[in-house]
């Protein structure tokens, strides 16, 4: 064997949100296995992602030609015979079995199958596959702040080929969220906060209305729309996402350390935890979700990076305060290598 091969979402490629797992899992298997990733043939995909991320055509012919050859599947029913949550432990359990089969390359089939968790050792190649592209690092210089800092709130509002005006069900993704609702996330968040604030608004269906629902004290948001990666960007380097139900929101909040607001009627209930994935097959059979359940410590943790809330926002006091702080860590002037300066003596 020599090719790591991820295939594609849909023969014309899918959107970046999905596309990233099978192009992760090949990156894993490719470190795992010792082989030569293929990158995904982005100049394919109908949205043209190669653009955003600077592939030329000779990615997708080289994609192709390997293609072509002889190759091994690596399909989700295999993956899940190892037992394995990590795709790079499925795979080096797999090895042996590849090997034999004395082909030319690894096929990735299994789609979307283990989540983010599975494909969480490949979030440093994937960081810096997309955010370093050259339309993320040109939006993201555009957001430094000088002088003073403000907490940022990334919104994504997705709209375009999301079904709208269903009641928010657990489970159920795909399908718009009411406007309403990340409004008065946002206006109560800025009420709460002691710090001023700064909305960065992605969307696909951008407008005037949408920029008057989402200003705050008078400023109106920051409008982004650049390109996806661009977009993507920004989300991923705000201190608060507020999500929609979609893969893009999913995949900035994978990429990012930001605290995120994720709706709560959407969430599934089990044994009074809230999860994303709890209603499916395998919460209540040992998979990840009830592994998740049982690790919980019996001390309440107060600070979770993922906030569920409703259609009345509540904010707890301990993440107010690390919104708060992370904000003023931008600040320049407390910052020794920008020529800021630090107490010589410790203060009580």
């Amino acid at each position: 064997m020599r090719w790591s091969i991820p295939q594609l979402i849909s023969p014309r490629g899918a959107g970046l949100g999905n596309e990233i797992f099978p192009w992760a899992k090949a990156y894993l298997a490719s470190s795992a296995l010792g082989l030569r990733l293929v990158d995904p043939p982005w100049r394919l995909n109908t949205r043209r992602y190669d653009r955003e991320l600077d592939a030329g055509p000779w990615d997708t012919i080289g994609y192709l030609a390997t293609r072509a050859l002889p190759s091994a599947e690596v399909s989700r029913a295999m993956v899940i015979e190892t037992g394995k949550l990590d795709y790079y432990e499925a795979m080096k359990a797999l090895g042996p079995e590849l090997r034999r089969q004395r082909v030319a390359s690894v096929l990735h089939t299994s789609g979307m199958h283990g989540g983010y968790l599975g494909i969480r050792r490949a979030r440093p190649f994937l960081r810096r596959s997309l955010l370093g592209a050259p339309a993320a690092v040109a939006a993201t210089e555009q957001i430094l702040e000088l002088p003073g800092p403000r907490v940022r709130i990334g919104v994504h509002v997705r709209a375009g080929d999301f079904d709208e005006g269903r009641q928010v069900q657990p489970g159920v993704f795909n399908e718009r969220l009411p406007l309403a609702w990340s409004i008065e996330v946002v206006n109560s968040l800025a009420e709460a906060l002691e710090s001023d604030v700064r909305v960065f608004l992605a969307s696909d269906e951008p407008s005037q209305s949408l920029t008057e629902a989402f200003t705050v004290a008078g400023r109106p948001p920051e409008i982004l729309c650049t390109t996806s990666v661009g977009d993507l960007a920004v989300l991923a380097d705000c201190d608060l996402i507020v999500s929609s139900v979609s893969s893009f929101s999913m995949l900035a909040i994978f990429l990012s350390d930001a605290f995120y607001v994720w709706h709560k009627d959407q969430l599934s209930s089990q044994n009074g935890w809230l999860s994303i994935w709890g209603h499916e097959a395998d919460a209540a059979g040992g998979g990840p979700t009830q592994m998740a359940i049982t690790d919980q410590s019996p001390i309440r943790a107060t600070v979770r990076r993922g906030i569920p809330q409703g259609q009345k926002p509540r904010w707890p006091r301990t993440v107010l305060r690390q919104l708060e702080l992370r904000a003023r860590a931008r600040r320049w002037s407390d910052d020794l290598i920008y020529f800021g300066v630090s107490e010589a003596g410790s203060r009580h």
